[in-house]
């Protein structure tokens, strides 16, 4: 038996097993008589660089970290910097050794599974010239 209404949710029942899905955000909930799970795209997305202050010195090395929920846990991470993507993986990891002043801008990481893209989150990294010592 299958229900739908108002394009919100999708509704199937197998005789053992039902199927519901909704349309934003993206959920799948599978359920039977004897459990249930619950399959969404990402969310809660978590952008951060280790340096605390999103700044580093020429030279230096920065690590950029994505996190996101979802099940299944988000296939991809795409890393872009200023708009254009410049890393996809798995680990949600993306490292700067040796920073120069092109490194600087606006990096956005999104995460994505088979259920869709999660939310955006960006971070605005300033480079810093050589430091000066006395």
């Amino acid at each position: 038996m299958n229900h739908k209404t108002d394009n919100s949710f999708y509704l199937s029942w197998s005789g053992r097993a039902c199927l519901l899905s909704f349309q934003r955000p993206t959920y799948v909930m599978y359920f039977s008589f004897s459990s249930l799970t619950l399959d969404h795209s990402p969310m809660n997305t978590s952008f951060i660089s280790c340096s605390s202050d999103n700044t580093a010195w020429v030279n230096d090395s920065v690590v950029f970290s994505c996190s996101s929920v979802s099940r299944p846990s988000p296939a991809t991470y795409v890393i872009y910097h200023n708009g254009k993507i410049i890393r996809k993986n798995k680990s949600g990891y993306h490292k700067i050794c040796n920073v120069k002043p092109r490194h600087a801008g606006i990096y956005t990481c999104e995460p994505r599974n088979t259920l869709g893209v999660g939310e955006r989150r960006s971070v605005s990294f300033t480079v810093y010239g050589e430091p000066q010592y006395s």
